[in-house]
């Protein structure tokens, strides 16, 4: 049978979206509050501007965001059917809960790819992203969607219950492999964001270097960017290491933000110093 939607709030935490399924089958899909943290790292200074084109990460986000409902939407209805399945145990009945459990399933298939896409283009459209990185993570999404687009064919397929259960399973042993290039695309995005912050003020400084010679804040604030860029390092080395046998990659990912939130610290002391120069020259 197609899997079940559970909710919980976890102390602390924001609430996660699991699926579980009665037959044992579970795959974890990442929760909306991960989609949401795209927008809205606080601690990143610099939004990365939006590329002129039709289809945006904003847009794709919003697909995500309407096709989880459709999925939630869905699981309800596939709900209702199995009820009536096993209270009257008809062809009919079987027939109708088979028919909810592949939409189900469709949709579930939907909402990953939905995911990817966002990812994709949200990479696509942040500065400051390693062109390499970038494109490696880009061939890496469309095979996982092209995937993604075989199994719903594979889906469609199946005639009875017991085919669509297996089939079902396929996506159950592929996904810690999507659930890696998720957890990698959004640690490259971070840290493009940190990069792009980086190149300005390393700019900046070398100017300033160029002009004055050395002199104390200068040498803080080179101080400070080497510290930084330390920390990049770690958060891309770490980022790198990822693999779907990851055993927990949510923890795996705090240490790539506070890496990057350390390196950023460590930017904002860079230009408190460099504010400091230019004060001094204008006085």
């Amino acid at each position: 049978m197609p899997p079940l939607i559970r909710q919980g709030a976890e102390i602390g935490r924001q609430a996660r979206l699991r699926t579980v399924c009665p037959l044992g089958m579970g795959v974890r899909l990442s929760p909306l509050a991960l989609m949401i943290l795209l927008l809205a790292i606080g601690y990143l200074l610099l939004a990365a501007p939006a590329m002129a084109q039709d289809f945006t990460y904003s847009r794709a986000l919003s697909d995500y965001v309407y096709t989880f409902d459709q999925y939630r939407t869905t699981h309800q209805q596939y709900q209702l059917k199995v009820t009536e399945y096993r209270q009257f145990k008809t062809l009919t009945a079987q027939t109708a809960a088979y028919q909810a459990g592949l939409e189900l399933l469709l949709k579930r298939d939907d909402v990953v790819r939905t995911h990817l896409t966002a990812l994709r283009l949200k990479l696509q459209e942040t500065a400051g992203v390693n062109p390499l990185d970038r494109e490696a993570i880009f061939a890496r999404i469309d095979q996982e969607v092209n995937w993604l687009f075989y199994h719903q064919t594979r889906l469609k397929n199946t005639t009875n219950l017991s085919e669509l259960t297996r089939i079902s399973k396929e996506l159950e042993s592929h996904y810690p492999t999507i659930n890696v290039l998720m957890y990698q695309a959004l640690a490259t995005v971070l840290a493009g964001k940190q990069s792009f912050l980086d190149e300005q003020l390393t700019t900046s400084y070398l100017t300033l270097k160029d002009k004055l010679g050395v002199n104390r804040w200068l040498e803080e604030a080179g101080q400070k960017l080497e510290l930084s860029s330390e920390r990049q390092t770690t958060a891309h080395l770490t980022t790198s290491r990822l693999t779907a046998q990851t055993r927990n990659l949510p923890q795996e990912f705090s240490a790539i933000t506070a890496s990057l939130k350390e390196s950023h610290q460590y930017l904002k002391e860079t230009a408190s110093a460099l504010r400091e120069i230019i004060a001094l020259i204008v006085l």
